[in-house]
């Protein structure tokens, strides 16, 4: 039998970020929202859970000073998913060795409040971000025990990771702006300008800039497109793949217009290589040019 003792270690990611400087998270409490009961039968009262309903759930982090993601977590625009990425120690009773295992929260959440600590000379600052969770995933070496669901999409399933404080291998982070962390990107890239400025990353702007997709975002686009539960939706997979080309968050896509899609998706073909000729048509284009070569030579 396996008996829990400690966390190891873990690590908070967020828009694909390793939130540095996380000094203890407070996890949310599942509440169920309860009925006073009382009549014939019941000695007195009782507190009814009503199935499937929880009051507001929050969560707070606890950072040890201030750094610039702390305060881009309070723009309302980007992607709301904290994942939280723990190893717990866990001892078998009949054997005594030690193993860990992996615990990961995915947490949809909007920032309630911000506490910008205390300033004193040698001390740390103490920032505290308070969520509003409106979705709550856990999973238990790499199993799913429970989540809240209040109408937002289906959070990303992690199926079959094992992970030891860090972030899992074969896992990668979520777009950030241009590129991702730690891959090389190719250098080409193309623009599309909308026909009015939007809000990405806390900046307005009409002139989007994509980087040519690789193999891997079309993989990761259908993982995310699955997540959705629209997995057969080639509209929702090339979404997911602008998204990740372009490092707009996808729900804020799917509010531009036919035209401004129209634009990203030109420039994003744009950057598509094209496919090479086959050997006879090869053959033939340069049998042709070579005639005509000869002929503005005579």
């Amino acid at each position: 039998m396996s008996r829990p003792e400690q966390t190891i270690a873990y690590r908070v990611y967020w828009q694909g970020k390793d939130l540095l400087g996380t000094a203890q998270i407070e996890m949310p409490q599942v509440q169920y929202m309860t009925e006073t009961l009382s009549g014939s039968g019941l000695a007195g009262e009782i507190e009814s859970p009503t199935i499937g309903l929880t009051q507001s759930m929050t969560c707070k982090m606890t950072f040890t000073s201030a750094t610039k993601d702390v305060f881009d977590i309070l723009d309302w625009t980007l992607q709301p998913l904290f994942e939280c990425y723990s190893a717990l120690q866990n001892v078998d009773e009949s054997t005594s060795i030690r193993e860990s295992i992996p615990y990961q929260l995915n947490i949809v959440g909007r920032p309630k409040n911000m506490s910008l600590g205390t300033m004193e000379q040698g001390k740390k600052h103490g920032n505290d971000l308070e969520l509003e969770v409106t979705r709550l995933e856990i999973l238990l070496d790499g199993e799913p025990v429970g989540k809240k669901d209040t109408g937002l999409r289906r959070l990303r399933q992690a199926v079959g990771l094992v992970f030891e404080g860090q972030r899992p291998a074969g896992r990668r982070p979520r777009p950030d702006g241009p590129q991702r962390i730690g891959e090389n990107i190719m250098e080409k890239t193309a623009q599309a300008t909308l026909s009015a400025p939007i809000t990405v990353q806390g900046k307005k702007t009409d002139i989007l800039t994509l980087r040519r997709a690789t193999l891997g975002d079309d993989e990761d686009a259908m993982d995310m497109a699955i997540s959705f539960n629209r997995g057969n939706n080639p509209v929702t997979v090339e979404l997911c793949t602008l998204s990740i080309v372009t490092g707009v968050p996808y729900d804020v896509l799917r509010t531009l217009d036919e035209d401004d899609i129209g634009a990203i998706r030109a420039a994003h073909n744009s950057l598509r290589p094209t496919k090479p000729k086959k050997k006879e048509e090869a053959e033939t284009a340069a049998a042709t040019t070579q005639g005509e070569g000869s002929t503005a030579s005579a």
